[in-house]
């Protein structure tokens, strides 16, 4: 990264978390700490040669099966109880496309293996520290995915939670539901494979419909302090930097300097506070033009103890706390804040009074 420091908001928009809510779903402004649901979406371990057989099921699935069916019967998925190990469905964590504020964050805990008994689903161990639980609106047009931005197409993205999430597929789990072949033990079968690829194309085809909520911004009846926020955003705050286009994101991983928090996890006795250590994807390589004779102005390195993320959109901020990848945040003022004065984009010399205009902006959206 060159030039003059990006002015991030990044997370602002990591922002896209545990909190949306469409006008038939209910929502407390305050959302719960961390939830005890399975969260391999993104480290599910296939087979040798099981994934390409399960991209190549969704593509055929897709091509042999009307787009209107497929739709519905993802919509149905994406809310059935039944098909779940713990109850929990996409719409648990996902509700109506965007991310549920009463959820809250979902923990990762390195102490899970060596829990007895260890939990069925075996929640993820990667690392320390809470995750939110993204919106999905417009995901087709937001790859790469997950917040470590580690998987490039929504077919990979879909299946890997089928696998990691649904009762017919995790191992130890409750078992098949009816209707439904019993993927347990082994599920590179034939059977299997085209299950996952049945389930993971309806899934997709009714992703692609979800949108966010109509907005003032969509209406173009932004209030005059919005649209003072709009002229930051995109010029003194910098935000559009890495915030441009439809849905608010560049799509690339950037390291803002987030802190790290303080959190409980839910699985060991006690729930005992921890400290997080959550460090997201691997750095980019470094800018070849920072270095050498002809050297230009470039950011300095961002702190290692923080995490590079992938930059979410940015879609109905409002209803989506708490904020950042961690959920550190609790309000868009504190987002706001922490860019103006504690980020490595800042200081941003924002005033009191344009914070307050580049937030009314942000809950434009």
């Amino acid at each position: 990264m060159r030039g003059k420091p990006i002015r991030v908001l990044a997370a602002i928009a990591a922002i896209v978390v545990a909190g949306f809510a469409v006008a038939f779903v209910s929502r407390d402004d305050t959302p719960r700490g961390a939830a005890f649901v399975d969260m391999n979406h993104g480290d599910v371990k296939f087979a040798k040669g099981e994934l390409p057989r399960v991209l190549n099921a969704v593509d055929t699935q897709t091509a042999q099966v009307a787009n209107d069916q497929l739709v519905a019967r993802g919509r149905e998925i994406f809310r059935d109880p039944a098909l779940f190990e713990k109850g929990e469905t996409c719409q648990t964590c996902h509700a109506e496309g965007g991310a549920t504020a009463k959820l809250g964050t979902m923990v990762h805990d390195t102490g899970v293996p060596k829990l007895k008994p260890v939990p069925v689903p075996t929640p993820p161990s990667d690392f320390d520290g809470p995750r939110d639980p993204p919106a999905l609106f417009d995901l087709d047009k937001t790859p790469p995915y997950f917040w470590v931005g580690n998987v490039k197409t929504i077919e990979q993205a879909v299946a890997t939670p089928v696998f990691g999430h649904m009762a017919m597929f995790v191992p130890g789990g409750k078992g098949a539901p009816d209707g439904f072949i019993d993927c347990q033990s082994d599920s590179s079968r034939d059977e299997c494979v085209k299950q996952a690829g049945d389930i993971a194309a309806a899934l997709i085809a009714y992703i692609k419909t979800l949108k966010a909520p109509e907005s003032a911004f969509d209406d173009g009846t932004l209030s005059p302090q919005a649209l003072r926020g709009e002229k930051l955003f995109q010029g003194k705050g910098g935000c559009i930097e890495c915030h441009g286009g439809p849905d608010f994101t560049d799509n690339l991983v950037h390291n803002t300097g987030v802190p790290q928090l303080k959190f409980n996890s839910p699985y060991r006795p006690g729930n005992p506070l921890l400290q997080s250590n959550d460090l997201g994807a691997p750095a980019p390589p470094p800018d070849p033009g920072c270095g050498g004779a002809n050297a230009v102005a470039c950011d300095l390195p961002p702190p290692a103890t923080s995490a590079f993320v992938n930059t979410p959109q940015m879609r109905d901020l409002r209803d989506s706390a708490p904020y950042m990848h961690n959920g550190v945040f609790k309000t868009l003022k504190e987002v706001v804040d922490f860019y103006n004065t504690q980020s490595i984009v800042g200081p941003l010399n924002l005033t009191p009074p344009e914070v307050d205009d580049l937030v009314a902006y942000l809950n434009s959206l």
